[in-house]
C-alpha cells in the first residue's frame, strides 16, 4: 500500500456575484423592531456582516478557491501545485493533477490510501472534490472525498486521535507527539491576507510543513 499525503489552502470567493449575494441576504437581529432602528442597523452593520460571511467561504467548496495544493507520496520529496494572483485555479488542479499521475506509482494505482487531517467529512479531498466539479477538472485518480464509505482508502488523522467527529487540530496533536508544529510564522487564517500581499513563497513555506507534520504523524499513529 502506497500513502499520498495532502493538504490545500484555500481563499474566499473571488468572484464579485458572491460579495454582492451575501449582502442580499443580511438582516438586521431579529429583536429590532423598529423601522428606523433596522435602517440604522443595516446602515452601519450590512457590510461587515456580509464580509465575515464572505471570508467564511474559504471553508466553501462551492466558492471559495484552492491557491496551493501540497502532496507527497510515501516518504519522497513533498511538492507543491500554486498559483500567484490572477492565474487559474482550473489550471492549477490540471498542474497538480498532471503532476499526481507522473508520480504514482503504476503497480499502486488502485491501492493508494490519501492522509489528510480533517474532519468526519475531510475537508480537504471534499472541497479539492466540488473544486474539479465547478471547473470541469476531472481528478486523474479517486479522491474518495466521503470517509463513510471509503474508510480503507482514506486516512484522517483527526479522527484517528479524536474520534469521529471530534476536532483537535494537528498542531496539538504534534505538541502531544514530540513533532515539530507546522504553525510558526503563519497559521491557515493568515492564508488569505498573505495571498493579498502577494507572499505566495510563505504561503508554500507553510502548505509543505503542513504535509511534513501531518506524514510524521500518520506515521506515529500507525507505529510505522
Amino acid at each position: 500500500m502506497s500513502y499520498l499525503y495532502l493538504d490545500i489552502e484555500t481563499i474566499p470567493a473571488q468572484n464579485d456575484q458572491v460579495k454582492a449575494d451575501i449582502l442580499a441576504t443580511i438582516k438586521p437581529p431579529g429583536n429590532i423592531k423598529k423601522q428606523e432602528s433596522l435602517d440604522k442597523w443595516m446602515a452601519e452593520n450590512s457590510e461587515q456582516a456580509a464580509e465575515e460571511k464572505w471570508l467564511k467561504t474559504s471553508f466553501d467548496g462551492g466558492r471559495g478557491e484552492i491557491i496551493a495544493i501540497a502532496w507527497a507520496f510515501d516518504d519522497n520529496e513533498v511538492r507543491c501545485n500554486f498559483r500567484y494572483r490572477g492565474e487559474s485555479e482550473a489550471d492549477l488542479l490540471c498542474w497538480f493533477y498532471d503532476a499526481v499521475t507522473q508520480s504514482m506509482y503504476a503497480s499502486a494505482i488502485n491501492d493508494i490510501t490519501t492522509v489528510i487531517h480533517g474532519s468526519k467529512d475531510l475537508f480537504d479531498l471534499r472541497f479539492l472534490y466540488q473544486r474539479s466539479v465547478v471547473l470541469k477538472e476531472k481528478p486523474s485518480f479517486k479522491i474518495n472525498q466521503d470517509s463513510r464509505y471509503n474508510g480503507d482508502k482514506t486516512f484522517d488523522t483527526m479522527t484517528a486521535w479524536a474520534g469521529w467527529g471530534n476536532f483537535v487540530s494537528l498542531n496539538a496533536i504534534c505538541k502531544s507527539l514530540g513533532i515539530e508544529s507546522p504553525k510558526g510564522e503563519m497559521t491557515g487564517a493568515d492564508v488569505w491576507p498573505e495571498f493579498q500581499k502577494g507572499n505566495i513563497a510563505g504561503i508554500v513555506k507553510y502548505n509543505i510543513s503542513d504535509v511534513v507534520a501531518l506524514r510524521e504523524v500518520h506515521k506515529r499513529l500507525i507505529f510505522k
